[in-house]
């Protein structure tokens, strides 16, 4: 047994009559792969569930085995007195899931919560929370080895993607031999990792180049506190056809030479705006970015600032940033 905790996550699965599986808003790779491969596992189990979102998946993801059972959903007018267990993965607060209007509005409902996030606030009934783990698809593969499921290539191909998405292609730190190992027996399985690389990376729409072009002709070194920084408007990000490329874009930051940080800005809506950290030094960026109401890893992190002018939200968020660095 790999996780203490799979025996009981099992058994609170059995027990349930209808369940619910959910992850965070604006989902990536190992968020979307880690539900469906969950979803997957359990139906192969005999065990039916439900597969919602409050935000559709990027595009070049749509290849994912069994990507369209998800549900987008509006939370909040979502009836969850139909479920009697909701299994949340990938997402360090109900608000990461729901959005911060609602994350002081939790459902009725026993929860699980299934994350690598240290920010994550342990706020389930059940937590499993792996913290050395490269993503949350490593973690449901552990957890599917515990419970003794033989993966095919659906899950396994959903795994496969998760994990190097959420690694940056093996890059990223916490990738270790286990998880190569881990690739390699996901690769046996059936997933197809020539597919996975085409759709991940060979696959950027124009607009998404351009809009990088924008970001790069945006970006300022603060040479003093070695952060290098872009922030773009919302009137810019329209102009641009609004594309989905923000973390494309963002974590160009961290391949830049005599810099600690990088942080990226971006106003999606008026007076709401996105902002990546991407951490190339010692820094832990997960602090600055809990520090303004959001979480994230030690070398990725993120936080949407709300109800703020784009200005203030700017130097808001250089102002903490600074003093994190020092």
């Amino acid at each position: 047994m790999i996780y203490k905790e799979s025996k009981a996550i099992l058994q609170s699965i059995k027990q349930a009559k209808k369940i619910l599986i959910t992850s965070h808003k604006e989902p990536d790779e190992d968020s979307t792969g880690s539900i469906l491969a969950l979803n997957l596992a359990l139906k192969k189990m005999g065990i039916s569930s439900g597969l919602i979102c409050k935000d559709k998946a990027p595009e070049n993801l749509e290849f994912l085995p069994n990507i369209k059972k998800i549900e987008l959903v509006n939370f909040k007018t979502f009836d969850f007195s139909r479920y009697d267990l909701m299994i949340i993965l990938d997402s360090s607060s109900w608000g990461m899931v729901v959005g911060s209007e609602l994350k002081d509005k939790s459902p009725n409902i026993p929860t699980i919560v299934i994350d690598h996030h240290a920010s994550n606030q342990a706020y389930g009934k059940l937590n499993l929370i792996d913290i050395n783990a490269t993503s949350v698809c490593e973690i449901v593969y552990k957890i599917l080895f515990d419970w003794g499921v033989k993966l095919d290539k659906d899950i396994a191909g959903n795994l496969l993607a998760g994990i190097t998405g959420d690694t940056g292609s093996f890059r990223y730190p916490f990738v270790s031999a286990e998880t190569f190992e881990i690739a390699a027996k996901l690769m046996k399985a059936g997933a197809d990792r020539d597919k996975i690389i085409y759709n991940l990376l060979f696959s950027v729409e124009l607009k998404e180049l351009k809009y990088l072009s924008e970001v790069l002709k945006e970006a300022t070194i603060d040479k003093k506190n070695k952060i290098i920084w872009a922030a773009i408007p919302y009137s810019k990000y329209v102009k641009l056809g609004k594309p989905e490329g923000s973390g494309f874009a963002g974590a160009f930051f961290q391949t830049v030479k005599g810099t600690k940080i990088g942080v990226f800005m971006v106003e999606k809506e008026k007076d709401v705006v996105d902002v990546s950290f991407r951490a190339r030094d010692k820094i832990d960026v997960s602090k600055i970015s809990v520090s303004l109401g959001g979480g994230g890893h030690k070398k990725a992190a993120g936080v949407t600032i709300r109800s703020m002018k784009f200005e203030e939200a700017v130097e808001l968020v250089l102002a903490t940033a600074r003093k994190y660095v020092k």
